[in-house]
């Protein structure tokens, strides 16, 4: 055998006269030869394993996957991906052969960062630095591989900086060493946190000197200054998000115009409070308004000027999902109408683009610490109250009216009178509980398609006195003077969260608008209950006479514990001993098979 040499070589050191350090020596030499032969052994055996005969750009692949699961998983170990090259000589070889698998230095173990940065070589690389997540004690090493990274930042392919007002310095230095080109910067999301608001003397981070960067497409900021006539914003930004840029940073209304020109190809723009304060004037070469074709999604938040400046400006097609919270400015209740003038064209077909029909409506009130806000929500489909909850099914436009004063009957109304609703199947009010039965049945009594109305709340009780409201024959037409209701073309309506008593909506008065329908032959075919307190199964069952269709869940609650007892002792009157229940003939009780 192979280790027969060595056994010999051994033994005759018994032979010879040799004093024990030496005799030592020559044998660890032996031992180190040992385990060289062993090593070799184990390489030859591991090249008939299978993964050995993976080619090793297939294997680097398997390990940049690896490297993607532990650092996006939140390990509290994100270089034990690393272990990888510990396996066996081939994969070490592969990964440092591999220097994509680098490429994404560990910033908060400045030993690690500046290995990484070397075995990159020439690859783009991925810097990442969030200094609100790192614990305190690693925000020096965190500073000090950034500074590592700075003399290769014209291979950063993405940046991403995370910072608030502690770090704000080691940042802002970072930025302000960075080159004014960056040929390999396809991804910039710098978002800086700080307690001071935008209108403060603190202008947050600089990154006005980034002039060139024609390979981006992804660009997000917040709370940062950024040069407006740079290059930044080219023909490849696909995604752009601007986030509470200082009053004092944000752009000219020709500043921004002019910029936006620049990146026609935009799929995603989100603003929040970043928009232009005044209103351009248009006396410029740029075209007076852009069309966005490849628009996807618009999130915004700004003020109601600020909102009609942007949309004085730009356009896009009927098929974008549209989210934008405005902010009222004034009392007046029709401050609103340049915006939702916008808004009502938002749905209208423009070139190729047919457009879509309003089908579903959702008007839900909120009542936050910083004011009323005033939700409207439509979509193109005839979405179900589980479809939004889900979220299965999405709105085209989702519009947030911000207000200081309580919501009113005249914005719901303008918001109604702005949009095309003729096509409008269902509706869904929530907390609307300012809309009397009057207003409510004009608001929306009068809308010739609509068949299903969902109310959630107390509202319910303004919404049953709607249904019976009777619409003006002078204005009616000629079948409305046969049934001359609001609402005439509902048929199906949902409760939810609804409480019947006597303080409120009580049953007796459901049962009577229901009858009452049905005998003007304007009847509802379907009504659900969903949740409902101090509903039973008895009121439910006579309700069933009226309406084709009742669903309900079943749930009896909001019941005090007397009248639990009272209903048990009830119960407990209507049968005998034997279990069999009380009947006043021979024949009722034979009907019911108690006799056999």
């Amino acid at each position: 055998m192979a280790l027969e040499g060595f056994r010999g070589s051994t033994s005759s050191l018994l032979d010879k006269e040799l004093n024990p350090k030496s005799a030592t020596s020559i044998i660890d030499q032996e031992v180190e030869d040992v385990k060289a032969y062993i090593r070799a052994l184990w390489k030859r055996r591991n090249t008939f394993a299978p993964v050995s005969r993976l080619p090793p750009e297939i294997l680097s692949r398997i390990f940049d996957i690896v490297r993607d699961r532990v650092v996006s998983g939140f390990s509290y170990r994100p270089l034990e991906w690393t272990r990888v090259g510990h396996v066996c000589h081939q994969w070490r070889q592969v990964a440092l052969n591999s220097p994509c698998l680098w490429a994404k230095p560990a910033l908060s173990h400045k030993l690690w960062t500046e290995e990484m940065l070397q075995r990159s070589r020439m690859a783009s690389l991925t810097i990442s630095a969030n200094f609100k997540s790192t614990i305190s004690g690693r925000r020096d090493s965190l500073t000090a591989s950034l500074a590592l990274a700075t003399p290769h930042a014209s291979r950063i392919k993405m940046l991403e900086l995370v910072s608030e007002y502690p770090s704000r310095d080691s940042l802002q230095n970072f930025l302000s060493q960075i080159p004014q080109s960056m040929p390999r910067l396809e991804c910039l999301i710098v978002n800086y946190d700080s307690i001071a608001g935008i209108n403060s003397a603190e202008g947050g981070l600089s990154i006005v000197h980034v002039l060139e960067a024609d390979r981006l497409y992804r660009l997000e900021l917040t709370r940062c200054a950024v040069n407006w006539d740079s290059q930044i914003f080219g023909p490849k930004l696909v995604h752009l998000k601007l986030v509470s840029i200082p009053v004092a940073a944000r752009p000219t209304a020709l500043q921004f115009l002019e910029a936006l020109s620049r990146a026609p190809a935009l799929e995603t723009i989100e603003l929040r409070d970043s928009l232009p304060l005044k209103r351009h004037s248009g006396h410029t070469s740029t075209p007076s308004k852009i069309f966005f074709h490849n628009l996807r999604c618009l999130a915004m938040t700004a003020s109601n000027t600020e909102a009609d400046n942007f949309f004085n400006l730009v356009s896009f097609p009927a098929s974008t999902v549209v989210r934008l919270i405005c902010k009222g400015e004034t009392t007046a209740e029709d401050q609103f109408r340049d915006v939702l003038a916008h808004a009502s064209g938002f749905s209208s077909a423009t070139g190729s683009d047919p457009g879509f029909k309003i089908r579903t409506l959702e008007v839900q009130i909120q009542y936050p610490s910083n004011g009323h806000l005033n939700q409207f929500r439509t979509f193109s489909s005839v979405a179900s109250d589980i479809d939004v909850a889900l979220g299965t099914a999405a709105p085209n436009l989702d519009l947030v009216l911000q207000t200081n004063e309580r919501p009113s009957r005249q914005l719901v109304q303008l918001f109604c009178n702005a949009m095309p609703l003729t096509n409008l199947v269902r509706l869904s009010l929530r907390n609307v509980t300012f809309l009397s039965p009057v207003a409510l049945a004009e608001t929306f009594g009068v809308l010739p398609n609509l068949r299903s109305v969902s109310v959630f709340g107390d509202f319910a009780y303004n919404f049953v006195l709607a249904l019976q409201e009777v619409r003006p024959i002078n204005t009616a037409s000629t079948k409305a003077e046969v049934i001359p209701l609001y609402f005439h073309s509902v048929r199906s309506i949902s409760l939810s969260n609804v409480t019947f008593d006597d303080n409120d909506l009580t049953f007796e008065m459901l049962q009577d608008c229901l009858m009452w329908r049905y005998e003007c032959g304007a009847e509802i075919r379907e009504l659900k209950l969903t949740e409902c307190s101090r509903l039973e199964w008895d009121s439910v069952e006579l309700l069933r006479e009226i309406v084709v269709n009742v669903d309900w869940d079943e749930i009896e609650s909001g019941f005090t514990e007397s009248e639990c007892e009272d209903d048990a002792i009830w119960d407990a009157d209507s049968y005998d001993d034997y279990g069999a229940g009380y009947y006043d003939t021979d024949d009722e009780a034979d009907l019911y098979g108690l006799f056999w």
